[in-house]
């Protein structure tokens, strides 16, 4: 039919459809494989010049890779990884960054493939898994938790339990509290009911 919207390839049978495109110097091939339901492509496709492949379904949702070799997936609301491992990275000595990018503030995570690191937002909170160790407000912790930096108020550390009673609190003058959340020496320890 000429005036028809839809043209059909195949012969409603489980044979694959190959389509072959031949040119003057290059060829290029499109295969539908039925028994996988999927297509393969035996060469980049060029969609134009800023997108080199770009799938997108009804909803609106897509996967594009975009002219300098980054990936690009966007969804309505979330995107499903429906996998039991996802790996990242080149599996090489490069570090690895994921970017967190939102309408007025950005958060990079890094993983420091030499020294073994997981960062947050540069220094803010650092796990070092070759040491076992966790830093918050440095790259190197020195001891299991390190925390440093400048503190906006009186409390360096509060430690609850679970049903919010006081249980360990350090200043940022150095005082301890254990079960007092205002000490007033270098060490005070407060018994409930007294």
């Amino acid at each position: 039919n000429a005036f028809s919207k839809t043209i059909s390839f195949g012969s409603n049978n489980t044979e694959d459809v190959t389509m072959n495109f031949l040119g003057s110097n290059n060829d290029g091939q499109l295969v539908w494989d039925e028994s996988a339901d999927n297509f393969i492509f035996n060469d980049e496709v060029l969609m134009n010049s800023t997108e080199k492949l770009y799938f997108r379904d009804i909803g609106g949702e897509y996967i594009c890779s975009v002219a300098d070799g980054d990936l690009a997936v966007a969804a309505a609301s979330s995107v499903d990884l429906v996998t039991p491992q996802v790996d990242i990275g080149e599996n090489d000595t490069s570090d690895v960054t994921i970017n967190l990018l939102g309408s007025t503030n950005d958060m990079a995570i890094v993983y420091d493939e030499s020294a073994k690191k997981l960062a947050f937002d540069a220094s803010d909170l650092v796990i070092d898994a070759a040491n076992a160790r966790v830093a918050i407000g440095t790259t190197s912790p020195a001891a299991k938790l390190h925390v440093s930096g400048t503190v906006q108020s009186e409390t360096l550390l509060h430690v609850e339990d679970f049903w919010g009673s006081d249980l360990l609190f350090v200043t940022s003058s150095g005082r301890v509290g254990i079960g007092n959340t205002a000490p007033t020496a270098t060490l005070e320890i407060t018994k409930a009911g007294t």
